[in-house]
């Protein structure tokens, strides 16, 4: 396992590999933006944006991986944007939350890397225009926090 503290955002995902390059088994995100009250979960969902977009520059095709988001208006096109990308997609709320907390985890099992065709993690192949992910949802402004992610890899 490695834990990497710093801002995700400017970090190569050529760094964040093993030291013999090998893609992750496991990616987690627990990263979250300072709180406001003002526009948090836009925030939240940017930042699990940025880690959708870099998955396959981390992630082994059949890998899982975990996030937390804040639920609101945005998280409907995020998860159907992770569903093209993962076999099992479930949206958890641990019990350990607060009742109020907006926060919720998104699990990903069984990694379908874009134009990846293996019946065994994809299910049935369809055509490459399928694969695409929908659009991203509009950025807002903010300045996206510091953060602690790690990962476990083959080793």
């Amino acid at each position: 396992m490695r834990t990497v503290v710093g801002d995700f955002t400017e970090i190569d995902p050529s760094d964040l590999l093993d030291r013999e390059g090998r893609l992750a088994n496991v990616v987690l995100s627990d990263m979250a933006p300072n709180t406001s009250g003002h526009g948090d979960h836009f925030v939240s969902i940017r930042l699990c944006e940025e880690i959708v977009d870099r998955l396959p520059l981390l992630l082994r095709k059949g890998g899982s991986f975990a996030m937390k988001v804040f639920e609101g208006e945005a998280l409907p096109p995020l998860l159907e944007r992770v569903r093209t990308l993962f076999h099992d997609v479930k949206v958890v709320k641990p019990r350990a939350t607060r009742d109020v907390s907006r926060e919720v985890f998104v699990t990903g099992k069984r990694f379908k890397p874009p134009g990846s065709t293996d019946p065994e993690v994809d299910g049935e192949p369809t055509d490459a225009q399928s694969k695409q992910p929908p659009p991203r949802t509009p950025p807002r402004p903010n300045e996206p926090p510091e953060v602690i992610s790690g990962w476990e890899t083959d080793a």
